[in-house]
Formats: C-alpha cells, structure tokens, sequence
C-alpha cells in the first residue's frame, strides 16, 4: 500500500502512513460512521476526551491493540492501527488545547 520510496526523503513512508490516517477518519470509516458533518476537533473522539479526560481515547487504543489478535486478514490489522493513530491524534488534540 505504500505508493513509493524517495531517497531524498528518508521519512516518507511515514508521510504515507499519516495519509492513510487521514483518508481513513476523513474519507473512509470515521466520516461514514462518526462525522455527522463535524470538523474532527468537534466530533466524539474529541469530545468524549474533553468531558471525561485521556483515559477514553488511550482506552480506546488499548481496546484496540487487545482486538488485533483477532484478526486474520492483514488488512484488517492495518485498518485497526491506523485507527489507533487516529485516537492518539484526538488525544493530542485536546493535549494541546489544555496548554
């Protein structure tokens, strides 16, 4: 799934990766099932945060990380990461709000 390599820049996979963050919460699951039409920040990942602290979204992660193993398609697995990422990124979030 990652489109290149590019030896002028050595973190380009991980550019890679953060596209396929965001075209899985923008485009893919996290808009068909949690948008509502919401900018991210203002959407329940974010919120849930704000109302009862970091232990929602880095539960969140950790219930993932658990549900991995049952997992058979590689796919799948991906899938479920780049949710996690897209947790963390909430969580950052509302870290950086709370400066």
């Amino acid at each position: 799934m990652i489109k290149s390599k590019n030896a002028d820049n050595p973190y380009l996979y991980l550019l890679e990766v953060f596209d396929m963050v965001y075209s899985r919460v923008a485009e893919g699951k996290g808009k068909e099932r949690h948008a509502n039409g919401e900018r991210f920040e203002n959407q329940l990942i974010c919120t849930i945060t704000r109302k009862h602290g970091h232990g929602f979204t880095r539960g969140q992660m950790e219930k993932k990380l658990d549900e991995l193993r049952k997992f058979k398609n590689k796919q799948d697995e991906i899938n479920e990461m780049l949710d996690i990422i897209a947790y963390g990124c909430a969580d950052v979030i509302v870290m950086m709000e709370e400066k």
